[in-house]
């Protein structure tokens, strides 16, 4: 999940409440869940617009927002709920406790479908960690301490390690009790957490109180009023879910009741309040990103897992300001105590005090034991896109480890916040560097890492073989495949696309290049392809520089597999295969619609055959030369040429065969009908499936088919993303937009598939 923390004291000068006159400062941490970086009106980047919501209303976040220090590059501490939370309260990082999953997963599955084993998860909070809390009560004894909210920590809850008073050892559960008048318990965790705060003001007791919210965790809850304010109002370009923006603005309804008490009590000029989240905001849930501009989500290591709103306002701490100072959640832990005045330690903190930042207008620097970030996450959670991964930041650069595929990351998180341009190659010593990092510290901590699964059998029993690669663009770069990777360049953007969401290029030197290469050789096995698009052409060009997709720059022989040219009388598709341009089309390529078009190619008799809208276009071309060998990576909507015009226009779900497909099966993938035609075992039936979501329930139903066992979505590559069993019905809730595979299994025979469409709400 993704909890946003600020750090916000009110600067307003308010009466002073009989109560208390201590003048040791009181602390305030709001922990929310799963909320996205750019999941709130607050701007949390005054050089970002996207880092605030273009729907969600939150004006008491606003409201903390102004008076105080908002980081554009504050980090929390983990992709996932529990890690996140372990770290914040002991100021370590996951990887050194050895908390990387929620506690109630332990590790270790050796699941066929995973390709590795994950390490064993540490599924409950040590208590030989000396907690935020348990320190305070050490060195301060006169404070009182609190956790309400949701704990997710086990370790028999807050009490059991130096919390006064909470809730209990709490989860998810205690958030999902849908009450009409308090949904996620918002109210009454903020009720609860006044009440305390309260006694202690009258008790004369300086506290530090920490309030997890169960909200914004799906499934969503919100006041049916607010509700109905939402569905009044225009959804954005980015965000537009009314359920979800209602329970965002009742969370914030929350916040401000808290800063409203704050006030009455008198204590603002004495109070430090702290807001952030546990983790980034699931995937799926709006048209864009919920998390802004940047990449990724919940359950990830990109940015979109990590980075998080995160505010700062108290004592001696300037108004509005925006910091470009890296802070991350572990840094909570060292920063509150040197508000407070405690300067003994427990060794082994990852955090550094941010105090000198704040109290010198958001400029300065954290010492830390370590001058970089690291972000472990060795884990599987396939609904949410998560693999084993580990993330590295120092100064303005990032750099990812795949353990599934060894594959390095690098990137400027400073000039590329999207993360998009690999780097790689052009700072080689820097990806040394960075890697040798990552390995030092987590050798240094004991860390558990992936290791071969032995049971691993691969998914080809559940693969089409011959699908090389397959994008539908549903608001993100994946293939479904799982084959191959993609990255785009200059943050290419998506929006309404034939089916779900598109790929959107304007022109400005944007492409997509698909990150692994040597799909397409010369030889016995790989002698044929069929690649199939929809395309929406909206700027007519002057010279053939139109590429759908072809071989990236500096990769090889550059051959143009699907290409959109200009020609006299109208817009035609070509090849450029076999050593020379061909013109392959006598229709014309329409502007300002959706044209599906698709390539044959055959490499033993050297032609290709193109067809618009699902009719051959022309006849078959023969190539003048030889098929040449394609060894390199693939891009999708540029051009090899700098000085040429780039493509504008949209791109939809991309298909590249390897095989030439029938005109029948074109037909098929044209409209959204195409099934397996290779290595998965079928039978496929007319069934009813209903398209999700269902207005009500958010289920896939089925019918006709008798004596069900279990019905599994898969994803294209064949892992497991949903199971449920002895039922002909499966929930999809909090399942990200795209294509699946529903395999219905019978106790009278052979399991049947189906292609399913989920869709945004």
């Amino acid at each position: 999940m993704k909890n946003s923390l600020l750090l916000s004291t009110t600067l307003l000068s308010g009466f002073t409440f009989a109560g208390q006159t201590s003048t040791e400062p009181n602390i305030i941490i709001i922990l929310s869940d799963d909320q996205g970086w750019g999941a709130t009106s607050v701007q949390i980047d005054d050089q970002v617009p996207q880092s605030a919501s273009d729907f969600m209303r939150t004006p008491n976040l606003e409201r903390l927002a102004a008076s105080g220090i908002r980081f554009a590059n504050g980090y929390t501490c983990h992709p996932n709920s529990s890690p996140s939370r372990a770290s914040i309260v002991t100021g370590k990082t996951p990887a050194r406790i050895g908390m990387t999953d929620i506690v109630e997963r332990s590790g270790g599955d050796t699941n066929a479908q995973f390709k590795l084993v994950t390490p064993p998860n540490v599924r409950s909070l040590n208590t030989a960690e000396i907690t935020i809390a348990e320190i305070i009560k050490q060195n301060k004894p006169n404070y009182s301490t609190a956790w309400f909210g949701k704990w997710h920590l086990a370790a028999n809850g807050p009490q059991n390690h130096g919390f006064d008073a909470s809730d209990g050892a709490t989860g998810n559960n205690q958030g999902n009790m849908n009450y009409a008048d308090n949904p996620k318990d918002i109210f009454g965790v903020t009720s609860r957490s006044i009440a305390w705060m309260e006694t202690q003001v009258n008790d004369n007791k300086p506290f530090f109180l920490t309030i997890a919210h169960y909200a914004v965790h799906e499934a969503s809850e919100n006041l049916p009023a607010t509700r109905q304010k939402y569905a009044g109002y225009t959804p954005g370009a980015r965000h537009s879910n009314i359920d979800f923006a209602a329970m965002t603005e009742d969370l914030d309804t929350g916040v401000g009741l808290l800063l409203d008490k704050v006030k009455e009590l008198g204590i603002e000029d004495n109070t430090y309040i702290i807001y952030l989240a546990d983790n980034g905001s699931m995937p799926g849930m709006n048209p864009g990103n919920t998390n802004g501009p940047i990449r990724g989500s919940k359950a990830t290591v990109w940015d979109g897992g990590i980075k998080t709103p995160f505010i700062v306002a108290g004592p001696g701490i300037e108004a509005n300001k925006v910091s470009r100072v890296r802070v991350v959640g572990w840094d909570l832990y060292p920063t509150c105590c040197d508000l407070l005045g405690i300067t003994e330690l427990p060794q082994h903190l990852d955090g550094g005090s941010i105090v000198p930042v704040l109290k010198n207008g958001g400029v300065g620097t954290v010492q830390r034991s370590n001058d970089f970030m690291v972000w472990h996450w060795p884990r599987y959670v396939l609904n949410k896109e998560g693999y084993p991964t580990t993330a590295i930041i120092k100064d303005s650069l990032k750099y990812i480890y795949s353990y599934e595929t060894g594959e390095d990351f690098l990137f400027n998180i400073e000039k590329d916040i999207a993360e998009t341009t690999l780097l790689n190659n052009v700072y080689p010593a820097k990806l040394a560097e960075m890697k040798s990092l990552m390995n030092q510290y987590l050798t240094s901590v004991n860390a558990g890492l992936p290791t071969p699964n032995p049971n691993y059998i691969g998914t080809a029993s559940e693969t089409p073989e011959d699908l090389f690669f397959y994008f539908p663009f549903n608001g993100n770069m994946n293939d479904s495949t799982g084959q191959v990777r993609a990255t785009g360049n200059n943050a290419p953007t998506f929006s309404e696309g034939k089916y779900g969401q598109a790929l959107t290029l304007t022109a400005s030197k944007q492409w997509v290049d698909v990150l692994s290469g040597d799909y397409i050789n010369p030889d016995p096995a790989k002698t044929q392809f069929t690649v199939c698009s929809w395309v929406y052409n909206t700027n007519q060009h002057t010279d053939p520089n139109s590429i759908v997709i072809t071989q990236a720059d500096g990769s090889g022989t550059g051959r143009i597999f699907l290409d959109k040219m200009r020609q006299t009388g109208g817009a035609s598709l070509s090849t450029f295969l076999g050593g020379a341009r061909k013109n392959a089309t006598t229709l014309n390529f329409k502007d300002n619609e959706w044209m599906h078009v698709a390539a044959v190619g055959d490499y033993t008799n050297k032609t290709v055959t193109f067809y618009l809208n699902g009719e051959q276009d022309g006849d078959p071309i023969t190539t003048a030369g030889a098929f040449e060998s394609c060894v390199g990576n693939f891009r999708i909507g540029g051009h090899k040429d700098g000085t040429k015009a780039f493509w504008t226009g949209k791109l939809d779900e991309i298909y590249f065969f390897q095989h030439t497909l029938s005109k029948d099966d074109i037909v098929k993938v044209m409209n959204n009908k195409w099934e397996m035609t290779s290595g998965i075992e079928k039978n496929i039936i007319a069934s009813d499936f209903l398209i999700y979501p269902n207005p009500t329930n958010h289920i896939i139903n089925i019918k006709g088919i008798d004596e069900v066992s279990a019905m599994s979505l898969l994803s294209f590559d064949g892992r497991l993303v949903k199971r449920s069993v002895d039922t002909q019905s499966i929930d999809v809730h909090n399942l990200m937009t795209g294509q699946y595979i529903l395999k219905i299994e019978t106790k009278k025979g052979n399991p049947v598939y189906k292609k399913v469409i989920i869709d945004e709400d």
